[in-house]
């Protein structure tokens, strides 16, 4: 029997501790086969972003739907997206496709800064989160997508239940301030509603935690895991990344996740 197939759309970063990198390494670590579409080609390090160039738009959908019609993969995860056209493209490729979509949306920064423009909230607030399996912003984006502050875990829960109220069927707002000695998950929606913490093993917000999570769900969506299971067994992954992560350091800038054995 062949292996089951996760599409991956978003970013590349040359360095591999970010983007498309952790995501196909994720995925085939658990069995799945990855076919990837680049949204945007980035220079960056540990510590900088210096340079993103998009892809063309014509280009992004022609490769959606070359793997859509050939592949017929069972999930999809889809991160950085850049622009409102690129992204509006990328759902009118998609679309009701593919019922196991995880949506991480990419707005900001390692900082916390905005990166893209604000056209493209419309796409996730209208389209994306009502076909979303997995929603799985940061507090940041969530922030900026709701337009309301999310500095607390109640603030936090909240939003994962305006998303799940948005159509999302299961919201996972993560993350936390980083002087908190846990991060702190909050889930709404059929993967549960509740708090999901694990230790922050004393390093700084590191590199790839939320690209490890959402390939992971999508890895284990095309798997046939239930929402519940596939949270708890990708949140496994991410404890086990981060862990390899502080064991394994690589670059000169902010830590980042080790997702395969050193």
């Amino acid at each position: 029997m062949s292996s089951p197939i996760s599409l991956l759309v978003g970013g590349l970063d040359p360095t591999g501790t970010a983007g498309l990198a952790v995501d196909v390494a994720v995925v085939s670590s658990l069995g799945v086969h990855p076919a990837v579409v680049a949204t945007v080609l980035t220079a960056q390090t540990t510590s900088s972003f210096d340079r993103a160039d998009p892809v063309a738009v014509d280009l992004v959908a022609t490769q959606l739907r070359s793997v859509l019609d050939d592949l017929a993969p069972a999930s999809a995860k889809l991160a950085m997206l850049w622009s409102a056209e690129l992204a509006a493209a990328v759902v009118a490729c998609v679309g009701s496709r593919i019922e196991r979509l995880v949506v991480d949306p990419v707005l900001v920064s390692g900082t916390g800064e905005r990166i893209l423009s604000k056209e493209i909230d419309a796409i996730y607030t209208q389209e994306l989160v009502a076909r979303s399996w997995f929603f799985t912003p940061n507090r940041a984006e969530a922030a900026l997508l709701l337009g309301r502050p999310i500095d607390t875990d109640e603030q936090a829960a909240s939003a994962a239940d305006t998303f799940v109220e948005m159509g999302a069927r299961s919201a996972v707002v993560t993350g936390g301030t980083a002087d908190r000695e846990e991060v702190v998950d909050v889930i709404a929606g059929e993967v549960g509603r509740g708090f999901s913490a694990r230790p922050r093993l004393g390093v700084s917000p590191m590199r790839g935690t939320g690209d490890v999570l959402s390939s992971a769900l999508a890895a284990l969506g095309s798997l046939g895991y239930d929402p519940a299971d596939a949270y708890e067994a990708a949140r496994g992954v991410v404890v086990e990344a981060v862990a390899r992560g502080v064991q394994n350091p690589r670059g000169k800038g902010r830590p980042s996740v080790g997702y395969a054995q050193a």
